[in-house]
């Protein structure tokens, strides 16, 4: 028997919970606590649709509460003082592990990784569910299904030491897997995350390590560092078990410092390109796009991709909704926004308007990410900034404000983090965008190096949305990889739900999560599956999570 959706299961849980208790019971959303699904009216399901399973509507309940009380607000975990040492503890994963219907979060550390529970009451420490592993000098982590069996696992990456491979038993209990899945990597590999997609179109997901390596940023010239350990990619050959084929890279492909790296269609063809980032690819090596579907492994002709600069993070997403994918890098100073002309992709930074802020007081990008976290159907884009201890040719300030940029009603690009409490100035990494309350509009977790880490929970709106959730069939019962295009009149909004392969060290829930302006329904929704069959769905209520179920599952 299938199990339920991967997805649909919290929502619904959340919901469950929000209905059943009192008033007096809920959490209120303008407090600096935990939001809950009880900010929205729940009303019945409706009618059902083949092939897509519907929650429940959710309307906001005040959205006025967004402009009174502000958009977002902020709380903090507790510190933990051995998070931080140099990259390690850069990573946040975020994902269902139990099936219990609340959010666990998980954050990387030098001495130890931490599990929270999100839950409407507060957060629960379920770090003792790690506790047994040497997670040590850790520096990311994604939540991803290896084994198809229908639960998420977690793929920790770790510094100078052996990756680790936990294997859920589907309650959210771990067995260490390393061994039997061939992804530790090497002995001494600094890696810093991990992408996973079905590149050879076998039903189950592939991976892509990034690596890196020992610095001394002191100013040491760059010939005189020492040489990255390799990034490697990986087959899954079944049951989660990973056969190394990083002989097929192209050494550019390889031998960079890598921060991350992302499983990309280019062209829409339903095939895979890898695009791999490099820091200090102005003195190295510049960022790589090479061919990987079917484990063709090949360099790409140069389509404008291979810039050269200290790229650190990167967001794949279509930021102005007309159902192409940008590609932005996040790099020390300058950022670049890459857009696609024809066949070639072009610089659009400045066309944008995302070229406007002093370098002098925030220079060090880290985590991107396009979203709409108001869903008024723009997507925005979110970048945190941070600052790394250096000294001589690369100092920076310790006071760096995160960046949220938005188009205000003429189209003009400004940034609105200030205004939505949005611009933390504590020093972070890596980042989660994610519903982590189920109320419809998207949380923004961020761990940082100089206080507790930060959790952004946003106020519901009025805007309507989508979360749309995948039943995938074979070993890929998430869908990662699955392509979702939405219609409504001459709008088009599009996603990929992806696993890892975003911001630097982290992962989110295989979902689409589409902000789509204020309408009740939209006209069409197309979800093109990783096999590259094409499932179609017409007038999809909005305003609620929905599961696409692949046929044949």
């Amino acid at each position: 028997m299938p199990r339920t959706p991967p997805r649909l299961r919290p929502v619904l849980a959340w919901l469950a919970l929000a209905a059943c208790h009192a008033p007096d019971d809920v959490v209120p959303n303008d407090t600096d606590a935990p939001a809950s699904p009880a900010d929205t009216d729940v009303t019945a399901v409706g009618p059902q649709i083949p092939g897509l399973e519907l929650g429940p509507e959710q309307r906001c309940a005040d959205p006025s509460l967004r402009d009174s009380l502000g958009p977002y607000f902020t709380r903090h975990l507790p510190m933990d003082p051995h998070t931080w040492v140099g990259f390690q503890g850069l990573g946040v994963g975020v994902g269902d592990l139990d099936g219990d219907g609340a959010m666990e979060v998980v954050l990387p550390g030098s001495v130890r990784s931490r599990m929270v529970r999100w839950a409407a009451a507060g957060p629960e420490d379920l770090s003792d569910r790690l506790a047994a592993f040497d997670l040590s000098e850790g520096n990311g982590v994604v939540p991803v299904d290896l084994d198809g069996d229908g639960d998420l696992d977690l793929f920790a990456a770790r510094h100078g030491r052996p990756n680790v491979v936990l294997r859920n038993d589907g309650t959210g209990h771990f067995a260490d897997d390393t061994a039997r899945s061939g992804l530790a990597g090497g002995a001494t590999d600094a890696s810093m995350g991990g992408t996973f997609a079905d590149i050879d179109h076998d039903g189950d997901l592939d991976a892509f390590v990034s690596n890196y390596a020992d610095l001394d940023l002191s100013g040491t010239d760059a010939d005189e560092w020492p040489t990255p350990a390799p990034n490697r990619l990986y087959e899954n050959v079944g049951d989660g078990v990973f056969v190394d084929r990083s002989d097929l890279l192209p050494d550019d492909a390889r031998a960079g410092l890598s921060f991350t790296a992302g499983f990309v269609d280019l062209d829409d063809d339903g095939r895979w390109e890898l695009y791999v980032t490099h820091d200090f690819g102005n003195r190295r090596v510049g960022n790589t796009l090479i061919s990987v579907d079917g484990f063709d492994v090949a360099a790409l002709p140069d389509v404008g991709l291979g810039i050269r600069l200290e790229a650190m993070g990167l967001a794949i997403g279509d930021l102005n909704s007309d159902g192409l994918d940008e590609i932005f890098v996040a790099s020390w100073g300058r950022q670049a926004l890459m857009s696609k002309h024809g066949g070639l992709w072009f610089d659009d930074t400045a066309t944008f308007g995302l070229d406007t802020i002093d370098e002098d007081t925030s220079r060090v990008g880290w985590a991107p990410a396009i979203a709409d976290l108001d869903n008024d159907g723009k997507a925005e884009l979110f970048l945190t900034y941070g600052y790394i201890e250096v000294r001589d040719r690369w100092r920076n300030e310790l006071d760096q404000a995160d960046v949220l940029w938005r188009r205000d009603a003429a189209g003009t690009w400004g940034d609105q983090a200030p205004a939505w409490g949005l611009d933390d100035r504590r020093a972070s990494r890596g980042m989660a965008v994610v519903d982590l309350d189920g109320n419809g509009v998207l949380d923004v977790l961020r761990p940082n190096l100089d206080d507790g880490d930060a959790i952004s929970l946003g106020r519901c709106s009025d805007g309507a949305w989508l979360d749309v959730s995948f039943a995938g069939a074979g070993a890929n019962p998430f869908g990662v990889g699955a392509r979702v295009r939405v219609t409504d009149g001459d709008q088009t909004w599009s996603a990929t739900a992806r696993a890892g392969g975003g911001p630097v060290g982290s992962g989110v829930p295989a979902t689409v999560h589409l902000g789509l302006g204020y309408t009740d329904v939209v006209d069409h929704m197309e979800v093109r599956w990783p096999d590259g069959t094409v499932s179609t769905y017409d007038d999809v209520p909005t305003r609620r999570a929905v599961c696409a179920v692949q046929p044949g599952r």
